[in-house]
């Protein structure tokens, strides 16, 4: 039931009425790697149970961990907007299920919804304030560890 995602749950009825046919139950499994930084994302996910992390590859291989959505979420919802290549790369870190909506139907739903359109925009907020706080709490423990941390972008 797509009431078991928050943000489904936060649309108009007629809205969610329009989406819930294009709606696919689809398993989460531990493991799983939705899309790859870069990738042109082709389904946008809503979560029922389990996380999926967010990460950002780094240069020697290592990466880290930017934001992580559970059920209160979507994962991909940029591409609800754009059909630019994803920032990073998402995967499952608790298996669960959830609900995956095709991009183009997102997007089609976006350009036609400022309902959709704006909670869409609020949850990418809310990700890039988690990316933020990752970050921050980074340098804290390089800076503290003597190290010299410098951004730019």
């Amino acid at each position: 039931m797509p009431g078991e995602n928050l943000l489904l749950r936060t649309l108009s009825a007629p809205l969610l009425s329009l989406l819930k046919p294009r709606l696919r139950l689809q398993q989460l499994t531990t493991g799983m790697v939705l899309f790859a930084a870069g990738d042109k994302v082709s389904s946008i996910y809503f979560p029922q149970s389990g996380a999926v992390s967010l990460v950002t590859d780094l240069a020697g291989g290592q990466m880290i961990e930017t934001a992580m959505v559970g059920h209160e979420g979507v994962i991909g919802g940029c591409a609800a907007l754009d059909d630019r290549g994803a920032l990073h790369r998402a995967i499952v870190q608790i298996g669960g299920s959830g609900f995956a909506l095709d991009a183009e139907t997102a997007r089609q739903a976006a350009r036609e919804s400022d309902d959709f359109r704006r909670t869409i925009i609020r949850h990418e907020q809310l990700v890039l304030a988690q990316a933020q706080q990752s970050v921050s709490e980074l340098t804290r423990k390089l800076r503290a560890a003597g190290k010299t941390v410098r951004f730019a972008i």
